[in-house]
């Protein structure tokens, strides 16, 4: 019973822990950029919105990277536009979605700016997902 609990639990506390990542990534942007949150739940209900946004770009990123597998385009960059649709779709998501919410007031155009720092630090903790999970599988490997 309690190794059932456990999962869960971990999967929430990594969750409560990248929201907070997230969190201090704003307010370190919001030094740098001219934006305010209107109320004081903003920065989480942006961390979420960001979240929200992450997981809508997992079905298009299996599509497109499958695509850029199949043609062979990954040799020749693909990869990076790959990045730059995900990007882009990323940027129109939270630009369809944070003016509706009226969480966040930005006094100049800096929005872009802030949706591209968001997207690349979510993109950098996935890329160090990713390398945590390949040696995690060439440590059990090695001790097969």
């Amino acid at each position: 019973m309690k190794k059932i609990i456990l999962v869960p639990l971990f999967i929430l506390i990594v969750l409560i822990i990248i929201i907070c990542l997230m969190m201090g990534v704003e307010y370190l942007a919001s030094l740098l950029l001219n934006f305010e949150f209107v109320n004081f739940y903003g920065p989480i209900i942006l961390s979420l919105n960001v979240l929200a946004g992450f997981l809508l770009l997992i079905p298009f990123s299996i599509l497109l990277e499958a695509i850029v597998n199949y043609t062979g385009f990954n040799k020749y960059g693909g990869n990076f536009i790959v990045h730059l649709i995900q990007l882009s779709l990323f940027i129109f998501y939270m630009e369809f979605t944070i003016p509706r919410m009226d969480i966040v007031q930005f006094y100049s155009d800096t929005e872009i700016i802030l949706y591209i720092i968001m997207y690349f630090t979510f993109l950098g903790i996935a890329k160090i997902g990713e390398l945590i999970k390949k040696d995690d599988e060439q440590s059990l490997n090695n001790n097969k």
